[in-house]
């Protein structure tokens, strides 16, 4: 993560990228890239997350991922 513009670089929106949510809800901290939701043209604005106690599936904004007071790349 690029924390200097507050932008989340390409490598940590790529299926598989491990995300920690500062503010847990449901007991859910840690969560995977499970799919990009890919527009015609343009870069990617959203991603689904996916929890990995519960294997709930959460849409997310990548402006949200890049808020370092939400989430933090990798798992902590």
């Amino acid at each position: 993560m690029n924390l200097n513009d507050n932008k989340v670089c390409k490598d940590a929106i790529l299926i598989g990228a491990k995300w920690t949510a500062l503010a847990p809800q449901q007991r859910e901290k840690h969560f995977v890239v499970h799919s990009r939701i890919e527009r015609a043209a343009g870069p990617i604005e959203t991603v689904r997350v996916e929890a990995v106690r519960t294997k709930s599936v959460y849409t997310v904004s990548v402006a949200d991922l890049a808020d370092v007071k939400c989430w933090r790349g990798g798992w902590h």
